[in-house]
């Protein structure tokens, strides 16, 4: 466990649509985007297409796909969609499953919520997301995301992450 003693100002909680509102609004001052969540979808690209034409970073960290047996989408063509838009996207295989949903913009701001970046969350969940700055939580959170690209090999049965 991390213990962080920080002063969180300002915090806003944000459901479904107001999600994405305010991030579109928060992307465009964004010079780079650490992502980590369970795992990939369509609505990843339609989000940050935009902001990767502006030849910004995103680094996206999400499970391996063999972790979901019935994943709608095809994750090694979406990945290569998202790379080719400019995106670093690393599958993450640990003998846990990475269920956070974290998005770190610009220093210091923070996004944790339950949202899944899906079309479901999008319009027919229940979703919320915690917007808050922090540097001290966003420099820490950003390590994790880190330190998760590059973790060796835990067992036989989950290799080291898949580049």
């Amino acid at each position: 466990m991390t213990m962080i003693n920080d002063n969180i100002g300002y915090i806003e909680v944000l459901q479904n649509k107001d999600f994405i509102n305010r991030l579109n609004y928060d992307l465009l001052s964004a010079k780079e985007c650490y992502i980590s969540l369970l795992y990939l979808t369509p609505q990843i690209r339609v989000i940050f297409e935009e902001y990767l034409s502006l030849q910004k970073k995103l680094v996206i960290v999400t499970n391996h796909p063999a972790k979901f047996q019935a994943v709608s989408t095809n994750p090694f063509q979406l990945r290569e969609e998202l790379k080719n838009l400019g995106a670093e996207v690393h599958f993450y295989r640990a003998p846990w499953l990475c269920h956070e949903k974290i998005l770190l913009l610009k220093p210091g701001l923070v996004y944790l919520g339950s949202h899944n970046f899906s079309k479901k969350a999008l319009f027919s969940n229940h979703e919320t997301t915690v917007r808050f700055f922090s540097s001290s939580i966003h420099r820490k959170l950003k390590e994790q995301i880190i330190q998760k690209i590059s973790l060796p090999v835990v067992s036989k049965s989950h290799p080291s992450p898949v580049n």
